[in-house]
């Protein structure tokens, strides 16, 4: 009678060590939130992926629940979409809020197909961070039939400010070539070769290029200290044998403008002992202007004869 119960008893434990273990379906994997603001008591939007063994179907749920005392938002959200597999964000029928429990409906162009990974989006920062920082775990369930969790993590602050300061400039180059007439003729009128002028600045207003003429050191003017005969800078239209001397403008590139007459006429722009503005611009420029200064003279038959010279002094101001 022993040995009778003792191999039913031995044949009862042999049937219980070999029953096969059965794996739970119905489990989320690959799960996360991606929170656009880490921050306490902070709206954030919400981006929820995850990969459904079995899919998401029209009209079903997919429910949220979220620590207490935590996250908060209002009872109904709007623009919640949910995507299959990184395709189009369509959206669902409803994403209602109560005793925290988020539970959004699938319409008929958000369904997942099973095996996929479904992303929900939560925009427009309808849903408030807690105000302590933490580590909170919120779980996925619902009609759909899968479930899963996952932790968010709040921080007390989630931005590094970072710092820097910009020193106001002027930057200013002239090319420092000497502006020659030649010969000077009654009969024609003379033109130098150019001059750049290049100017840059961060000023908000721009830049106030100005020059000066050093003249006879009293008045302005092409002169000549051994002829002691000065022939005056004045605004006019010159014309040969007339005497006459000034200045022009052209820009090359950039945002300003001439101030002086255009250099491609024989107009010119009368020189000044403390200096006329040049060239300006009333806002901050793109980059580096460039002009161009050239003179012009013009001599009378009855001119004397001697070694005439000027000097241009280029004033370059930035205004902030």
């Amino acid at each position: 009678m022993i040995n009778k119960l003792f191999a039913a008893a031995t044949i009862l434990v042999l049937a219980t060590v070999f029953v096969p273990y059965v794996h739970a379906s119905g489990t989320l994997t690959s799960i996360s939130d991606t929170l656009s603001r880490l921050k306490i008591s902070t709206t954030a939007n919400h981006t929820i992926t995850f990969t459904t063994p079995t899919g998401i179907a029209n009209g079903n749920t997919v429910t949220l629940t979220f620590p207490s005392s935590s996250f908060t938002m209002g009872a109904s959200l709007t623009g919640v979409t949910i995507a299959d597999n990184g395709g189009a964000d369509n959206a669902v029928t409803s994403a209602s809020y109560a005793t925290n429990v988020l539970t959004i409906t699938a319409s008929a162009s958000s369904v997942v197909t099973a095996g996929h990974t479904a992303t929900i989006k939560i925009p427009s920062a309808q849903i408030t961070n807690p105000g302590i920082a933490a580590t909170y775990i919120i779980t996925i369930g619902g009609t759909f039939g899968d479930t899963g969790s996952f932790a968010a993590v709040i921080l007390s602050d989630d931005q590094i400010p970072v710092t820097a300061s910009v020193d106001p400039t002027i930057t200013m180059t002239v090319d420092n070539t000497t502006l020659a007439l030649g010969t000077l003729s009654s009969s024609a009128i003379a033109t130098t070769s150019e001059n750049n002028i290049v100017v840059g600045t961060n000023g908000a207003h721009g830049y106030t290029i100005a020059v000066k003429d050093a003249g006879n050191g009293a008045s302005p003017g092409l002169y000549s200290s051994g002829a002691s005969k000065l022939v005056a800078s004045a605004t006019a239209t010159l014309a040969a044998g007339t005497e006459g001397y000034g200045a022009n403008c052209n820009k090359t590139s950039g945002s300003g403008s001439c101030s002086f007459a255009d250099g491609s006429t024989n107009n010119v722009t009368g020189l000044t002992l403390a200096g006329g503005t040049f060239a300006s611009y009333a806002s901050t420029p793109s980059g580096n202007d460039t002009f161009r200064i050239r003179v012009k003279a013009a001599i009378a038959s009855n001119t004397p004869a001697g070694s005439y010279a000027d000097t241009l002094t280029v004033i370059g101001t930035a205004n902030f």
